[in-house]
């Protein structure tokens, strides 16, 4: 998943809260549970996330245009997680790549869609992942 819908909460209950929403969750998450399997560390918060783009990580227009798609078609859905009991900042986390060479990168996001995300609620991740150049 390149872009991805993040929501979790100390305080959240993740199973009430997704009967409620019009998309299904790619994984859920809840605290007491270990964070990468057996013997680590254990979870402090609830949560999910959700696909909101498959497009490749250097793909960054596609997923802004699956991400804008995405907060037109679950708009209802979004406003009642915003108004959830419980849900800490949820974010919209774009995955990019950077090559293995350190050079300047910029990304631009449309300022409607911004605006739709601050009405929402929605925080802006970026994420780059190191993609060897071979």
């Amino acid at each position: 998943m390149s872009c991805v819908l993040r929501i979790f909460g100390a305080d959240l209950d993740i199973d009430a809260l997704l009967p409620r929403l019009s998309f299904a969750p790619i994984v859920v998450f809840r605290r007491g549970e270990p964070v990468a399997g057996r013997g680590g560390p254990v979870r402090r918060v609830c949560g999910a996330n959700f696909s909101v783009s498959d497009a490749d990580l250097g793909d960054l227009a596609r997923q802004i245009a699956d991400a804008r798609q995405f907060l037109q078609t679950h708009h209802l859905a979004l406003e009642a997680i915003r108004a959830f009991a419980g849900v800490d900042a949820p974010t919209l986390d774009f995955a990019v790549a950077a090559g293995a060479k350190p050079i300047a990168r910029s990304a631009t996001f449309p300022a409607d869609m911004l605006q739709t995300m601050g009405a929402l609620g929605l925080a802006l991740e970026i994420s780059t992942y190191t993609i060897s150049d071979d």
